[in-house]
């Protein structure tokens, strides 16, 4: 469970220090805790959901006054994820959407993952057996319905957007962006449309 916790702390630094603050007017609070639960837990198991939970948490309120707030903060956020990432030695400039999936199922995070053209310039990301859909799908009601974003899609989104071209200096959803039904959730996974430019 340690590689889970690795990750879903990347997206949560990422997110909250490149998008978040900028919307609580820089309060560091959240990066605080972070810190707090990284030193004290034992049980990465229970770190990484509580990770989770937290930047759920975080997004749904956002999310509040206009969903599309998630997909804006992924223009902000795409190039520190990347940063984030390649200090875990993640490097996407050198992985394929593929060895992505293939990571996240030999780290036991997911069961399966895999991607499917479905129109032009279109794909879906489908997300099966996710380590951590009990604890956000079913306490937040996100069955069967839309609204949020899976956070392993949106970093998808992200390599899907590199190998399309994307530099940093540009406009990511130039290149990859979501649809506007964001991700719907299964009780145990996702599925995720994106616009590519393949």
């Amino acid at each position: 469970m340690r590689n889970i916790t690795k990750v879903l702390v990347c997206l949560t630094h990422s997110t909250i220090l490149g998008g978040v603050r900028q919307y609580v007017n820089g309060k560091r609070y959240s990066f605080n805790l972070l810190f707090l639960a990284n030193y004290y837990c034992q049980n990465m198991d229970f770190a990484a959901r509580i990770f989770h939970a937290y930047t759920y948490a975080i997004m749904r309120e956002l999310s509040s006054s206009s969903k599309w707030v998630q997909a804006i903060l992924i223009k902000i956020y795409a190039g520190r994820l990347l940063d984030l990432l390649g200090k875990m030695g993640i490097d996407f400039s050198k992985m394929s959407v593929e060895d992505w999936f293939k990571m996240l199922k030999e780290k036991g995070i997911v069961k399966n993952a895999y991607m499917r053209k479905i129109g032009d310039n279109l794909v879906e990301i489908i997300i099966e057996g996710c380590t951590l859909a009990p604890v956000i799908h079913a306490p937040l009601g996100m069955e069967g319905r839309t609204g949020d974003i899976c956070p392993l899609s949106a970093m998808t989104m992200v390599l899907l957007a590199l190998k399309s071209g994307w530099k940093r200096s540009e406009d990511i959803n130039n290149y990859a962006k979501l649809t506007e039904d964001l991700t719907f959730f299964t009780k145990s996974g996702a599925r995720t449309k994106l616009w590519v430019k393949l």
